[in-house]
């Protein structure tokens, strides 16, 4: 050992240290600078994020959001108060990925999240929060399903609350009611007609015309009416004649508001597809219904009386077009016999002895060459089509129902203004708190009283038999036209089918239209297509089961069709 070793080593057995400890005071210092740094650093860190979070959503807080307030549109309720679309507090979950810049952790957030909610797929979400964003994971979160979210302990999982749209009949009004989208702005239907009144909120709700009691019974009466008519679809609108509310309008075929079918993508896919509403969107050739207008308008011209006999009708041709019946007439004949047997001679002869101006002013009058005021999107712009130019040979057509193409509703709403009184009526979807002051005069009284006479011999005596319902007076019109070829003419073997039925005809307060798309009634050899034998007894089927929820008992009938010649 050295001296100056010697010296050092003497020095620290004077000073009390043991060899091992020497440097204690140098290694201390060390220690403490490293640790200051580190917290240092990790301070800086912490106040980083502070800051970032300062521009991001907070943590999951139940008791936070719970108690907060998202955007609610108000309920609808059918006419009794039940309700038909309401909201549900619900949450969306969202992920912070700048909170997590490891992307193992993200992908370990993703795997884990998509453990918890099966729906999800884990490589979708490892892509989603690539990212450096905040990103929405999934939506219609219940508390406890936040809370289990928020227990995987992710930095960055975030809730917010949200009001969604909830239908809880399902299909039986989903073409009335419509839909929202993601954001909750209506899209379809009620929802986006009237989509900036439901958006204002507010406790009360819009009380719409609609009885789901009826409207239940009337979709169950269609829908089987199509099967055992072997028919591609149909509608039935059942309106309130005084006041124009609609008490049930049904399409079929029809779709589940939670779980909706695509958009069609072209106009023909647009027609059978299940997001179309048949009644106030389509728009058909309805056939001899149209004699209700084309009969009317003789009584009001003063052509004829509906006691007035007429010899056997006979064929003619009209602008070069051949007019004939589909079940001549071989005998003399009275105004309402050919009305009740339907005879395209005798409203083509009336339609051209009144004129084309006063067939349009009558069409007009009802309400025929404008769109339906119903409080349904899908309606604006629905006019009915009409040939063009108004010869004479479309004067005939016309008459008994081809060659123009209304809506379903707009037929409904004419005939009810024929057999009210004879006072025109607008159909709506909303109830009327109170009576409406009756429309604009279209027809006399008397002219009014007659239609519903003949109308009613159309049940007892006519085409329309198979849609008498004992005890209600039902009185109507079958229709029967055939199915426009898009290639050009008409289908030989397809046909729309309708019946539109006034009850009780003594004193209306209803009518009903149901139409079916391409039926077939099969007992016979051969398939039989016509309304009398296909929409007339799905008709009186319907009004068999709805006249009770009506409030509509059953009567010794008085009406008798004598009251004809009044």
């Amino acid at each position: 050992m050295g001296k100056s070793d010697k010296k050092s080593a003497d020095k620290g057995k004077a000073s009390g240290w043991p060899d091992w400890a020497r440097d204690l005071p140098i290694r201390v210092g060390l220690v403490g600078l490293v640790f200051a740094g580190s917290m240092g650093a990790i301070g800086y860190r912490l106040a980083e994020f502070a800051a970032r979070d300062q521009q991001a959503p907070p943590s999951f807080n139940p008791a936070e959001l719970v108690e907060a307030e998202a955007p609610r549109r108000r309920e609808i309720t059918d006419r009794n108060g039940i309700v038909l679309a309401s909201n549900l507090r619900t949450f969306e979950l969202y992920f912070d990925t700048r909170l997590q810049k490891d992307p193992h952790d993200r992908a370990e957030a993703a795997r884990a999240i998509a453990a918890l909610f099966p729906q999800l797929q884990t490589k979708a979400l490892i892509a989603k929060f690539s990212r450096d964003a905040t990103v929405p994971v999934i939506r219609q979160l219940s508390p406890r399903q936040v809370q289990a979210a928020h227990d995987l302990g992710f930095p960055g999982l975030y809730a917010s609350p949200r009001s969604d749209r909830i239908y809880p009949i399902g299909r039986d009004v989903a073409h009335l009611l419509g839909y929202t989208d993601i954001d909750g702005k209506g899209q379809a239907g009620l929802e986006a007609a009237l989509d900036g009144d439901l958006a204002k909120g507010g406790a009360e709700a819009l009380v719409t015309s609609i009885d789901l009691r009826v409207q239940r019974a009337v979709r169950q009466g269609l829908a089987q009416g199509i099967k055992r008519m072997h028919a591609k679809g149909g509608n039935a609108i059942l309106m309130d004649v005084h006041s124009g509310e609609i008490a049930s309008m049904v399409s079929l075929p029809d779709y589940d508001p939670a779980n909706r079918p695509k958009p069609p993508m072209n106009s023909e896919e647009a027609e059978i597809s299940p997001l179309f509403n048949r009644a106030i969107t389509g728009r058909y050739e309805l056939g001899s219904v149209f004699k209700i207008f084309t009969w009317a308008l003789a009584l009001e011209q003063g052509i004829a009386a509906p006691e007035d006999i007429l010899p056997a009708p006979k064929a003619f041709v009209a602008g070069g077009y051949r007019i004939g019946d589909d079940h001549p007439i071989r005998h003399e004949v009275s105004v309402a016999q050919a009305f009740a047997k339907s005879s395209n001679i005798v409203a083509a002869k009336f339609a051209l002895t009144a004129g084309r101006q006063a067939q349009y002013d009558l069409f007009e009058a009802l309400g025929l060459h404008r769109e339906t005021p119903i409080e349904l999107i899908e309606a604006r712009g629905k006019l009915p089509l009409w040939s063009d130019p108004w010869t004479d040979a479309v004067t005939a057509s016309t008459s008994y129902g081809h060659g123009v193409a209304p809506t379903p509703l707009h037929v409904a709403a004419a005939v009810a203004s024929i057999i009210n009184g004879g006072t025109r009526v607008e159909p709506t979807l909303l109830r009327r708190n109170k009576a409406e002051e009756p429309g604009e005069r279209v027809i006399s009284e008397s002219s009014s009283r007659a239609m519903r006479a003949m109308m009613r011999l159309v049940v007892t005596d006519g085409t329309g038999r198979r849609a008498d319902v004992p005890g209600y007076e039902i009185g109507g019109k079958t229709g029967t036209a055939d199915k426009p070829n898009p290639q050009g003419g008409y289908y030989r073997d397809r046909v729309m089918a309708s019946f539109v039925a006034g009850f009780p005809m003594s004193n209306p307060r209803y009518v009903l239209l149901v139409t079916l798309d391409e039926p077939e009634e099969r007992s016979a050899a051969k398939p039989r297509r016509s309304a009398g034998l296909t929409a007339a007894p799905v008709a009186g089927a319907i009004i068999g089961q709805i006249a009770p929820l009506l409030g509509l008992a059953p009567v010794r009938e008085s009406y008798a069709t004598s009251e004809i010649a009044q």
